[in-house]
């Protein structure tokens, strides 16, 4: 989709109608960045773990994730990071909520805020936005990734 010159990273778009689409043999190689745009009320608590696990799994080392009862979703993230209440080795991945703000205010934490934690060993080389069934502005978040530099320009003044 396009590329952030300053953060070295692919910037990576997938669509889809239904969370059963997310094929996590396509996600990128660990570690990664991931906005998960979802709207999640009314869904059972196992679902939305299935899909954090399977993002953690694959080596996401921070999700920004928005839409309806996206508070749920980071919490769900991070239970699934705990686990039985024992904290895992580092690293650790991040997550932030983003409930109540803009899409571009979503868009630019993404694309500007989503440094790595350095235990890590290495800084993402890929973001990837997932938006499942319409819960963002498709056409905003695909010209933010083909010019990333010309949308944070244009967000910050």
């Amino acid at each position: 989709m396009g590329v952030d010159a300053i953060r070295h990273r692919t910037l990576w778009l997938w669509q889809i109608g239904d969370v059963r689409e997310l094929d996590v043999a396509r996600l990128p190689a660990a570690p990664f960045v991931c906005l998960l745009a979802w709207h999640v009320r009314g869904r059972a608590a196992d679902e939305i773990g299935l899909v954090a696990r399977r993002l953690l799994d694959a080596g996401c080392a921070y999700v920004c994730v928005t839409g309806d009862d996206c508070e749920r979703v980071h919490d769900i993230f991070e239970e699934e990071v705990v686990g039985a209440g024992d904290l895992p080795a580092a690293p650790l991945p991040m997550s932030t909520r983003h409930a109540d703000e803009s899409t571009e205010q979503v868009l630019w934490s993404w694309l500007c805020c989503t440094e790595i934690p350095y235990e890590w060993g290495k800084q993402a080389v890929d973001s990837l936005a997932i938006v499942i069934d319409g819960a963002f502005d498709g056409e905003l978040l695909r010209r933010a990734c083909k010019d990333p530099l010309g949308f944070e320009a244009r967000y910050l003044f």
